[in-house]
């Protein structure tokens, strides 16, 4: 069911970008990172904390662009972020 949903609200939808162009751009504040920090603990919380925000934001987007309901359960919300 989420998954159909899916399929149609991103497929025009969706920007892509050449794999390389994102290795480059990843790549760069990861060895920013390596070089201002010595140890590679606080690099990895760094890097941890980079995602986090980032995947806030991929969800809130998703949010706003689906116009999804309200989840009934954790189950549900689950499902929906992996399928749509």
């Amino acid at each position: 069911k989420y998954k159909a949903i899916g399929e149609d609200l991103w497929k025009e939808r969706t920007k892509k970008i050449n794999a390389e162009l994102f290795a480059m751009t990843y790549g760069a504040p990861v060895v920013q990172l390596i070089q201002g920090y010595d140890d590679y603990g606080e690099v990895i919380k760094q890097l941890e904390k980079m995602g986090f925000n980032i995947s806030t934001r991929l969800i809130e987007d998703f949010l706003a662009l689906s116009n999804f309901g309200r989840c009934t359960d954790f189950k549900e919300t689950g499902e929906v972020t992996a399928k749509v």
